[in-house]
């Protein structure tokens, strides 16, 4: 695996899905999503949160899948925001935190467009990185 191509299309990645979920639930959906607090540790956490789902998609597509174009990013984000808005979601409506299931289905489509976006940007960014 190259790890520079790991590293600039996950840090890329990172800040992708962390401004597309921002606009999304902070701007689109700000009202099915309220912030519980706007702390700057919270910011950080949130931060490094979405980091972390860049790493994990550029890992995912450089080291397994071999993902080098923006379109095979594009598809795979999907299933993967499909797959993690659908653990998300369920365990939110679990503890409660979704109010009912066309939230649930809010936070999914969310899901799947931000990490579709992010597949995308990761996959053409790693078919450039040599």
């Amino acid at each position: 695996m190259n790890i520079k191509r790991f590293i600039v299309a996950g840090a890329i990645g990172g800040l992708i899905h962390f401004f597309l979920s921002w606009f999304c639930y902070g701007i689109l959906l700000i009202d099915y999503f309220p912030p519980k607090n706007e702390t700057t540790r919270t910011i950080i956490l949130v931060f490094l949160a979405f980091f972390s789902v860049g790493f994990f998609i550029s890992y995912f597509f450089n080291r397994w899948a071999h993902i080098t174009t923006a379109s095979m990013g594009l598809r795979a984000g999907i299933f993967f925001g499909l797959f993690l808005g659908l653990l998300s979601g369920f365990f939110y409506l679990a503890i409660q935190y979704l109010e009912s299931i066309e939230v649930f289905f809010l936070h999914l489509a969310a899901s799947i467009v931000t990490a579709a976006c992010t597949g995308a940007v990761v996959g053409g960014l790693s078919g450039r990185i040599s």
